[in-house]
């Protein structure tokens, strides 16, 4: 498994500790070099599968929290999905009258994705349960870091409070009141910027393939 915290879950669920591994996957893409120049107004992102485990919904409902306090406030999914979710999200849309707040980008390249990532403010994620959180690492490497419920591997890709925020409660409302505070203390947020982009880079390729090739080893002497 990718996560420390899958591994957990696996030998509390009975499978015996010697035979569960956790290999970190890096990220592809290389980090900035430079802190990038942000959107000029309070930018939002959601990137992943829209699907109802990656909790978009309440993403929304939060967002819909933080338009009160920024009103100019825009808010960008990127990823394509289930289209009778994607369908009942429009409608979530219009019920808050999001739409001129809220930019739809489906499927895009991995570089416009990069590029999204490096002028957004803040990587807002709320899924119910994550195998890893590439996305948060990817969103560090370009100098933005991640508000996001403690579901899953996320707590094993955000180091609370240094690279990102996982909330106390996995609520819309939690979710927008960390993602305010953050971008408001522009102080914090530096410093979670340069953090985030150190701790983008500790996760390698070289180390994760020495990993798999130690455990194809074992495997095959077994």
């Amino acid at each position: 498994t990718d996560a420390p915290s899958t591994k957990r879950e696996l030998i509390a669920l009975g499978v015996s500790t010697d035979r569960c591994i956790a290999i970190p996957c890096p990220i592809a893409n290389k980090s900035i070099e430079k802190l990038p120049i942000k959107n000029t107004v309070p930018t939002f992102l959601c990137v992943g599968r829209v699907v109802r485990m990656k909790g978009v919904e309440d993403v929304l409902k939060a967002f819909t929290i933080l338009l009160s306090s920024l009103p100019s406030a825009m808010l960008w999914i990127v990823g394509d999905g289930e289209k009778q979710y994607i369908h009942t999200l429009h409608k979530t849309e219009r019920q808050y009258g999001l739409e001129k707040h809220i930019v739809w980008w489906g499927s895009v390249s991995e570089k416009k994705k990069l590029q999204l990532m490096a002028k957004a403010h803040i990587l807002v994620h709320a899924s119910v349960k994550e195998g890893w959180g590439l996305v948060v690492l990817e969103a560090a490497s370009q100098g933005t870091p991640t508000v996001a419920y403690p579901s899953g591997a996320l707590r094993d890709t955000i180091v609370d409070g240094q690279t990102g925020i996982l909330t106390t409660l996995s609520t819309p409302e939690s979710l927008a009141q960390c993602a305010f505070k953050l971008y408001n203390d522009k102080i914090t947020y530096s410093k979670m910027q340069k953090k985030g982009l150190l701790w983008s880079t500790s996760f390698t390729w070289p180390e994760a393939t020495k990993q798999s090739l130690s455990l194809l080893h074992t495997a095959l002497e077994a």
